[in-house]
């Protein structure tokens, strides 16, 4: 299980993978409600509190927030797959500028 607090970007889960929000994990606890489901498997509870990209949809779509622009300052559910760990931000993928840097 993921522990909680930890600073983390959240990956668009549409190709080319791109970070979309920065956010704070709260949990990966399968058994959390989210909306009206549970968690599940292979998810994290995250705290949007940065947009990068304001119209990349949710992977989850929470009552009627559909957009990473709704959903700052939300708990919104993330797969683990696409959270990447904000100590890896000098680490930054082949196909992706880093912030400040042209594509």
């Amino acid at each position: 299980m993921w522990r909680g607090g930890k600073e983390v970007f959240l990956l668009s889960y549409v190709r080319p993978h791109r970070r979309v929000a920065k956010a704070t994990l709260q949990t990966s606890c399968t058994s959390t409600i989210v909306g009206d489901k549970e968690l599940g498997p292979g998810c994290c509870l995250v705290l949007v509190n940065q947009v990068l990209d304001g119209k990349a949809p949710l992977i989850r779509p929470l009552r009627d927030i559909n957009t990473m622009d709704e959903a700052l300052g939300h708990s919104i559910a993330w797969t683990r797959q696409q959270i990447q760990d904000d100590t890896t931000a000098a680490m930054v993928a082949p196909n992706q500028a880093s912030p400040g840097q042209k594509g």
